[in-house]
């Protein structure tokens, strides 16, 4: 049996938008068998009806585990997962065909906020020049762009000319880099580079960061007001200059923030997570409680290196961060742990080089994967990797039918 198109469903009813088809749950505990769904995706699912709210309130297991969270359960027609991941479902039907990123809103209200993308590839911020590459490329790169949302590089505030060379060291599986996040600020972003990157064919999400909350707040507010803007990623790896502690690794620091930036915009606000603290799942568990729509994993680790001919630090800051391939073990761990954790969409990143790599962040339970030091190999690294998902190249198993986030 062919499976069907995604069909989008209004979220009035359920507060939720999906792609898939939506079959109501009556009252009372009936087992409703959702179909169509292909023979070999077809299952039961023990209901405990609907409550006030016009919510699915599921009672019982889904896929053998326990479940005593608000779900839509109906959408597993195109897809075989809910947003909401009951029991922590992990995506086990990732295609080409629509992925759908949406918030989770109340019962009866309309998102104003949606990001649909054609492929679960993206870019790691800061790894891919796209405006570079246009000049380039011309617009062949618009024609066939290597990834379904564009990551900006992360900007400040202020102007910053990057750290002194040297900058980028390679090591056996990866690379270690000091760049020191150079871009032109704020303004300089707005008025040179976002008119530039809104002629990419896919959503743009702009990456930011601020060394305080009030400058965090200017940055959101002047970013989130442009419409080229489809969603901003918090950088969190910085000091806040008044207390010393970086943002990212301390929960108390990260949820104040989230209290400060949720309110200014309803645009979708993506926390990236620092690899170097022991339980990156506790900032992941605050940052969902501050309203945060997605967290992103992993940045990268502290690393750094010798060089071999004068035996002096091999980078000019001393210490950089470590990407590639060796650190994609400790991104799995992290990104199972945060899955644990909480119910937001993850963004899983960390060494991915082929199809192979990315199927495992998704069975981790990741929704999309960035792209980040093999585009340095091979500028077309996000879409032969979006190939391979789709046509099963590398030894991947095709993905069929759709997710939505």
């Amino acid at each position: 049996m062919p499976i069907p198109p995604p069909t989008r469903i209004a979220p009035a009813a359920s507060g939720l938008t999906c792609f898939g088809v939506e079959k109501e749950l009556p009252r009372g505990p009936v087992t409703q068998t959702l179909s169509p769904v292909p023979s070999s995706q077809s299952r039961s699912v023990p209901a405990a009806g609907v409550d006030d709210g016009g919510l699915r309130v599921v009672a019982g297991k889904h896929r053998g585990e326990e479940v005593g969270d608000v779900a839509l359960v109906a959408c597993v027609a195109v897809r075989r997962r809910c947003w909401r991941r009951c029991g922590r479902c992990v995506p086990i039907a990732a295609s080409l065909a629509s992925w759908q990123w949406s918030r989770r809103w109340p019962a009866g209200s309309e998102p104003v906020s949606a990001i649909e993308l054609q492929h679960p590839v993206i870019n790691a911020s800061g790894t891919y020049d796209a405006i570079a590459a246009r000049k380039v490329f011309g617009d062949a790169l618009l024609e066939d762009f290597p990834f379904s949302a564009f990551v900006s590089k992360t900007i400040t505030p202020e102007p910053r000319a990057g750290n002194e060379p040297q900058r980028i060291w390679e090591t056996p599986a990866g690379m270690i880099n000091s760049i020191g996040l150079p871009n032109k600020g704020l303004e300089g972003f707005l008025a040179e580079d976002l008119p530039r990157l809104a002629e990419l064919p896919v959503p743009l999400i702009v990456s930011v960061m601020a060394t305080n909350r009030e400058l965090f707040s200017q940055l959101v507010s002047e970013v989130a007001e442009r419409d080229e803007v489809a969603a901003i990623e918090l950088n969190v790896s910085c000091p806040n200059v008044h207390s010393g502690l970086i943002v990212g690794e301390q929960p108390s620091e990260t949820m104040a923030l989230m209290e400060a930036l949720r309110p200014l915009t309803e645009k979708p606000l993506i926390v990236k997570l620092t690899p170097n603290v022991a339980n990156p799942e506790a900032v992941a568990v605050v940052a969902e409680e501050g309203g945060a729509d997605a967290v992103s994993l992993i940045n990268t680790l502290k690393a750094s290196a010798l060089d071999p001919a004068t035996k002096q630090p091999a980078l000019a800051a001393g210490h950089g961060g470590l990407s590639g391939p060796a650190v994609r073990p400790i991104a799995l761990q992290q990104l199972r742990a945060v899955r644990a954790a909480v119910e937001l969409p993850l963004i899983g990143m960390g060494g991915i080089s082929s199809g192979g790599d990315a199927i495992e962040f998704l069975d981790v339970g990741a929704s999309l994967v960035a792209v980040g030091t093999e585009s340095f190999r091979d500028p077309r690294a996000g879409s032969r990797i979006a190939k391979e998902l789709q046509t099963g190249v590398s030894g991947v198993t095709p993905r069929v039918g759709a997710v939505d986030l």
